[in-house]
């Protein structure tokens, strides 16, 4: 089955979908030296993550998410079977002039077809949380989050009911995507917080008013973007205040941060959390879980980044800091 990847400025990659002809060993990389991760009997389905070979293999993704490469010459590209209008909507982001003269005038929907996946996908990154307590995650929930999310839908695949997105089970108790959230890290190493262009959520429009903010939030301060997830403000109601630069220097300054706002699980990606072999055109992370769209972000401006995420005095709000 076709299925989509969908980058940062809706460069989407297909996802094809092969069958095995032959019995036939995945490889941990392509070369026929390399470790064997898992072994197909003939007929079984795999996910074609780019058309173009490496040494003769394909890169696949198989159940779970995991991730590893077989012999071209062992696999049958199947006929598409995904929604090409959907594909075609995705694909002409980068090319289409925007569908609203506004942000104002810009549907919930985006300029995806109402009646779509992606129209739910553009509503579920744009839904602001309801409640007053926000559940506090951990880095290791969103790798939690993403193993739970891998028993219900494949990465990178069209998702026709996200309400399969539920009951998780995170270490203070249970969250459903679009639940109120809040993580503490540290903006990544590497590239800098950046505004998106042209989405279809946001109506293709350009310009950093008209996108949203692209964060990647680790650990430590050390950490890659290949350690972190991806939290995005939505320029949508964005206080003025909310600004790369504030963001950079924080970054630069290694300040402890805290984001609050909904869960969203990004469905058109997968997973891109391998230094030694990145995926071309994917975003950096190991979850493809985020906090999508910001509600609230505070800097930590106290001695040794003392502060707790269970305490708001401890923070200075991202409209405060300078």
């Amino acid at each position: 089955m076709l299925a989509l990847a969908q980058a940062e400025e809706e460069e989407a990659i297909a996802v094809k979908s092969g069958t095995v002809q032959r019995r036939t060993r995945v490889r941990s990389r392509p070369s026929s030296r390399r470790r064997v991760i898992s072994v197909l009997r003939p007929e079984s389905k795999v996910r074609i993550l780019s058309p173009e070979t490496r040494r003769g293999f394909y890169r696949v993704i198989l159940e779970k998410g995991r991730q590893g490469y077989v012999r071209a010459s062992d696999v049958r590209l199947d006929e598409p079977l995904f929604k090409m209008d959907e594909v075609n909507s995705i694909l002409a982001a980068r090319t289409s002039p925007p569908c609203a003269e506004s942000l104002g005038d810009c549907e919930d929907t985006g300029c995806a077809n109402l009646t779509s996946s992606h129209a739910s996908f553009n509503q579920a990154k744009r839904r602001i949380p309801t409640g007053a307590s926000p559940r506090l995650l951990t880095f290791a929930d969103f790798r939690s989050l993403q193993d739970n999310a891998d028993e219900v839908v494949d990465q990178g695949s069209q998702l026709e009911e996200r309400s399969s997105l539920r009951s998780f089970k995170v270490s203070s108790g249970t969250v459903d995507e679009g639940s109120l959230v809040k993580i503490a890290g540290f903006i990544a190493s590497g590239l800098d917080p950046h505004a998106n262009s042209g989405e279809s959520v946001n109506c293709r429009l350009r310009g950093v008013e008209n996108n949203d903010i692209h964060i990647s939030l680790a650990a430590r301060p050390a950490h890659t973007e290949f350690q972190g997830i991806v939290v995005e403000m939505v320029p949508q109601d964005r206080p003025a205040g909310w600004t790369i630069a504030k963001l950079r220097k924080a970054k630069q300054d290694r300040r402890f941060v805290m984001v609050i706002g909904g869960l969203f699980y990004d469905n058109l990606h997968v997973v891109n959390s391998n230094p030694a072999d990145p995926l071309r055109g994917e975003p950096k992370r190991f979850s493809l879980w985020e906090v999508h769209p910001i509600t609230r972000f505070f800097v930590c401006e106290r001695a040794r980044n003392a502060c707790s995420p269970n305490n708001l005095n401890h923070w200075t709000t991202l409209e405060d800091f300078q």
